[in-house]
């Protein structure tokens, strides 16, 4: 039997009765430092990562659906499609409030011009 590092080998009934060998883990080794503070951090991390990647998600479906509709309707009148892009922008300025991207929202407020009139803060 040829030496494998002295790691102990899968057996598949072990893996199919959900017991995993000694040193295999279905999950990754915890990091080296465990302290409350470092998890903590660790956690702020992944969660604004998967905000961002939501984000990012949200503006991808919202330019699918644009090409759909000007692909499907490609005699979309001028004024529909000047309404239909600020509602994108406006519903992307929310969710880039909600996703907390403040630079991204910031953004697009500014260019939209119209934050001043629904109350928020950082109008000026």
């Amino acid at each position: 039997m040829p030496d494998n590092g002295n790691k102990p080998e899968r057996n598949n009934k072990d893996i199919k009765a959900g017991n995993l060998a000694a040193g295999l883990s279905a999950h990754p080794p915890p990091p080296e430092d465990t302290s409350e503070g470092n998890l903590g951090e660790h956690l702020r991390n992944e969660r604004k990562a998967r905000l961002t990647e939501r984000f990012v998600w949200i503006l991808l479906l919202l330019l699918l659906f644009y090409f759909h509709i000007f692909a499907v309707f490609p005699t979309v009148p001028w004024l529909a499609s000047v309404i239909l892009s600020l509602l994108g922008l406006l519903f992307l300025a929310i969710m880039a409030e909600k996703c907390q991207l403040p630079h991204i929202a910031a953004f697009i407020w500014k260019f939209l011009r119209i934050r001043r009139f629904l109350g928020g803060a950082g109008s000026g």
